[in-house]
């Protein structure tokens, strides 16, 4: 799921409002990170540079 809503950035916003809101309604804390995903297969921008092959946002 996670890789059709990261290409989805509305739906991801909602997915995380709804986390958030029933968390402070059940007066839980959790957290929610986003960021590029570096894998081996990924592209490489120099030898020692690799460019994220997906964003998780």
């Amino acid at each position: 799921m996670a890789s059709q809503v990261g290409h989805r950035p509305a739906l991801w916003l909602g997915l995380e409002d709804y986390l958030l809101e029933h968390a402070r309604a059940d007066r839980q804390r959790i957290s929610i990170f986003t960021g590029p995903v570096f894998r081996d297969s990924g592209t490489r921008i120099e030898a020692e540079i690799r460019g994220p092959s997906d964003i998780r946002v």
